[in-house]
């Protein structure tokens, strides 16, 4: 391969990731029922034939963005149900850090279930995502009493409120220790 090559080549490839940087950027800041290819376009600073050219389509988009995503916390969430040391409050909380820390809002707004519902290969990874998530909440030992009357319905509203919850702290100094404390009395009642 020439080096006229290899040049035009890495030239894509940094084209590419700024495509994926700039769609990254959109759903956290307006979710991913704000994503369309002119809007990438114009966030990435490139043309729209720039960008077809790189996908079809906005489902080859959010496959691509989304997949490695699902499957990176899908195996993080498998890793903290199958410790060595149980399942508590510290797993939950630290799946929720976890989560936050990797992907920030990417994959925890309410709306992207619906987003993603026509993408089929997603829609499945969403729900093996929250499945997992909600069996933590499911593990938890019987000693700690939620606040809501199903462990389900605990771990949905965490699911859609960690990301926010954490983001809110930004001006604390010791933000993923207030966050604890705000997740454990959001989640548990106080005996």
């Amino acid at each position: 391969m020439s080096s006229a090559e290899n040049r035009l080549d890495a030239r894509k490839r940094k084209t590419h990731e700024r495509i994926i940087k700039a769609a990254e950027r959109i759903i956290e800041s307006a979710g991913l029922e704000s994503l369309s290819f002119d809007k990438v376009a114009e966030t990435a600073d490139v043309s729209r034939a720039t960008l077809f050219n790189h996908m079809h389509t906005r489902e080859e988009l959010l496959v691509e963005l989304l997949l490695p995503v699902f499957d990176d916390c899908i195996a993080a969430l498998e890793g903290f149900l199958g410790g060595s040391s149980g399942t508590g409050m510290g797993s939950v909380e630290d799946a929720c850090v976890y989560m936050w820390k990797r992907h920030k809002g990417v994959i925890c707004r309410p709306g992207n279930g619906r987003s993603i519902a026509s993408v089929p290969i997603l829609k499945k990874r969403h729900e093996r995502l929250v499945s997992l998530f909600i069996g933590l909440f499911d593990s938890l030992p019987k000693e700690v009493e939620l606040r809501l009357s199903s462990s389900r319905d605990t771990a949905l509203l965490v699911f859609r409120t960690f990301v926010p919850i954490l983001d809110s702290l930004s001006g604390e100094e010791d933000r993923i220790g207030v966050f604890r404390e705000c997740l454990s009395g959001l989640i548990a009642r106080r005996g």
